[in-house]
């Protein structure tokens, strides 16, 4: 049974539908039967060059394929699928097309036609040996692209709803195919809820009007060719007296040519005139230009680019740029979204994304160019490029110190402008020494000089791995939160400058405590604060969910790509953004009380400050390494624990530093070896990993916790040398 018969099987009735009410035959797409312009595309030089210009920019961008994400990082290197991409498709004449060709194709029958239509192998529906078009021929065979004048919706008489395309071919040969056969891209069409509205028929006025001016300028210009002299008489004349006043004529212009004027002197009735030469209306270009301008308009391309020019930019300001990022870049999503469906099925298993890398534009370098100056000033006022990138929309790639604000002259990171240096000389390292008698810093003290705590050299190796492995994580989050920290701070001081009129350099003692603690709101916003650290650390533990996953597949040897499940880091991230509210509103708290103290003391603004400034100060020592850690062992055992059960892991094994000031709790837990699926016992609670509270553990076993669960494959839990 073919496949036509399996549906009208399935639905009983079909109703045939058409293209935008024409039959299969081959009437031109100007939506108007009968009209003067049958083919705009090729008569009309406007439509020809607005699918152009939309069309080469897109073909000159190159076309990218990722595993993670559009506009993504880990890009797909399969030389089969390049190759197939460079001829991907087949005209209606079953001749491949290049790649370039099929973005013209795709672009010029959205513009005209309002849709595009791919049509696939038929694999799924039937044999190798009756496909639609075997001619094909490749391992993945190349993609037909159809004319929508040729193609008809088959629908359900019972709800209207689509069940399949019938396809004419240019031998007149008539196929059907399932729906899941053909990609189908349109334009919205109010009017139709299967077919595409071509934005050509809102031009097609315009364009038939301009088609026609130029038919009559044609016309009259051809009527010019014609000067010979017009001869009036009132008597006819008979065969003779015509004959000898053509020759009187044709000896004066003949001697006229040597430079001999010679006078002729004919009867009153006989009158002689030169033809006169004829031009169109002097308003008859600026109709013209009206009509190559809504011929623009409609086709999303800048009416200056119909004019002629004197000199042409290709920057932010220039008309190139506004046609690619208003019109190019749109229609190519389309265009990806349809290659990214045969991509996927050329790849099965696989959820791989298409897109144009618009980066590698001319245009768009050219832009980027123009922004390094801004940028470049902006980095001297102490903004990271991180943020920069973020901003004016760089798309930098990531590097060292990205993230660090720096002050020119003093190459000091912003966030530690007015703090003591001193202050900051900590050890770069949160690990025990290779002889074990330096100590961890920021852990809960607990000394225990006790020989039974010592670890074998295979541990402390496979920790200090394990850690390295997490330092650039430690090191964003601290970043981050000390960035967040000083905006703050930085606010703060500016509003306590700003605030009242000082008497003699003090301001009145505040007694009022209800005055103070508004006065104290107001210089220090906890709403902004508390928003602007969510924000930035959100951002960080979504990064910190996928590099730790990626980091167990790697130990184990899996080098496929794997991300944190979208929906869980939402469960997630809301767990810590609690955790984290709490600890701002700390900060803020904490702050807001030296405020207030020195508003009732009626110290001087700049004391205040001071007291200010140092407790901002304090807050950043006190509080960012162990917030830093904090998050990272959070998010690291929640995407760890997650890897492992993606790549069936039987065993996980709790695992210390080895320094004398761990808790005794991890201490006990050290070495202990339990089902991944299953919580480790730590002290009184049940853990599935290093800083997991999820299962109700207190803050005392997870913060600041250096512990890591690493992935073993056998209960013993033993570690190699």
């Amino acid at each position: 049974m073919t496949l036509g018969q399996r549906i009208r099987a399935a639905w009983g009735f079909i109703t045939k539908g058409s293209f935008v009410g024409l039959d299969f035959n081959r009437i031109p797409l100007d939506g108007t039967p009968g009209g003067e312009l049958k083919q705009p595309f090729k008569n009309s030089p406007w439509v020809q060059r607005a699918v152009k210009l939309v069309a080469l920019p897109i073909a000159e961008a190159p076309l990218r394929i990722s595993s993670d994400e559009r506009m993504g990082k880990q890009l797909l290197n399969d030389p089969e699928l390049t190759r197939f991409w460079e001829a991907p498709a087949l005209g209606p004449d079953k001749q491949p097309m290049a790649f370039a060709d099929m973005v013209e194709a795709f672009v010029g029958w959205l513009k005209l036609a309002g849709e595009s239509f791919w049509l696939l192998d038929d694999t799924i529906f039937a044999s190798r040996e009756t496909l639609p078009f075997p001619e094909a021929g490749l391992s993945f065979p190349r993609f037909i692209i159809a004319r929508p004048d040729s193609m008809k919706a088959l629908t359900s008489t019972a709800d209207g709803s689509l069940i399949g395309w019938e396809w004419m071919d240019g031998a007149r040969k008539r196929v059907v195919l399932d729906p899941k056969q053909v990609i189908h891209t349109r334009l919205w069409n109010p009017y139709d809820d299967l077919r595409g509205l071509p934005e050509y028929a809102s031009a097609a006025i315009a364009a038939e009007g301009d088609y026609l001016a130029g038919v009559l300028k044609r016309n009259v210009m051809r009527a010019n060719g014609d000067q010979g002299q017009i001869v009036g008489v009132k008597t006819p004349l008979d065969d003779i007296q015509r004959k000898q006043l053509e020759a009187q004529l044709r000896e004066k212009r003949e001697l006229a040519s040597r430079g001999i004027y010679k006078t002729i002197f004919l009867g009153s009735d006989i009158t002689v005139a030169d033809a006169k030469i004829n031009i169109v209306d002097s308003s008859f270009p600026l109709i013209r230009a009206e009509d190559r301008h809504a011929i623009a308009v409609a086709f999303g391309v800048p009416p200056s680019m119909f004019e002629v020019m004197a000199s042409y930019s290709i920057g932010s300001a220039s008309d190139r740029y506004r046609l690619i990022v208003d019109t190019s870049m749109p229609t190519a999503r389309k265009l990806s979204e349809a290659i990214e469906k045969i991509v996927n099925m050329q790849r099965p298993g696989q959820t791989l994304f298409a897109w144009f890398d618009w980066r590698q534009h001319q245009v768009m370098q050219q832009v980027l160019r123009e922004l390094i100056d801004p940028a470049a000033k902006l980095w001297d006022r102490g903004m990271s490029w991180e943020t920069i990138s973020e901003w004016l929309g760089l798309n930098l790639p990531e590097f060292e110190g990205r993230d660090v604000a720096y002050l020119s002259f003093t190459a000091t990171p912003a966030d530690q402008i007015g703090m003591d240096t001193a202050d900051f000389n900590e050890p770069a390292d949160n690990e025990p020494a290779e002889d074990e008698t330096e100590q961890m810093a920021g852990c809960p003290a607990h000394s225990n000089g006790d020989s039974k705590w010592r670890r074998p050299a295979a541990e402390l190796k496979s920790w200090r791995s394990h850690m390295n492995a997490r330092r650039e994580t430690i090191r964003r989050f601290e970043n981050t939160f000390n960035r967040e920290l000083f905006k703050a701070r930085r606010d703060v001081l500016a509003k306590l400058n700003a605030f009242g009129e000082p008497v003699k350099g003090r301001l009145e003692p505040m007694s009022n405590a209800e005055t103070r603690s508004a006065a104290a709101d107001f210089i220090f916003d906890l709403a902004k604060w508390k928003g602007g650290l969510l924000v930035a650390m959100r951002k960080q533990e979504r990064q910190a969910l996928d590099t730790a996953g990626q980091q167990l597949l790697k130990e184990v040897g899996i080098d496929d790509p794997w991300k944190y499940p979208p929906e869980k880091a939402v469960t997630f991230l809301r767990e810590r953004e609690n955790l984290l509210s709490g600890a701002s509103e700390d900060i803020w708290r904490q702050v807001k009380g030296v405020i207030d103290e020195g508003f009732q003391s009626g110290a001087p603004i700049s004391e205040i400050a001071d007291n200010v400034r140092s407790e901002f100060n304090g807050i950043s020592r006190a509080r960012a390494k162990t917030i830093a850690i904090t998050e990272t062992g959070a998010a690291y055992g929640e995407a760890r624990q997650k890897a492992m059960e993606d790549v069936d892991i039987p065993f996980k094994r709790w695992l210390t530093s080895g320094a004398s000031n761990v808790r005794p709790t991890h201490q006990e837990a050290n070495g202990q070896v339990v089902r991944v699926d299953e919580p480790f016992e730590v002290g009184e609670y049940e853990l599935m990993g290093p800083g997991d509270g999820s299962l109700g553990a207190g803050p005392e076993e997870v913060i600041n916790c250096h512990c890591v669960a690493i992935a073993v494959m056998k209960e013993s839990g033993e570690i190699e040398a």
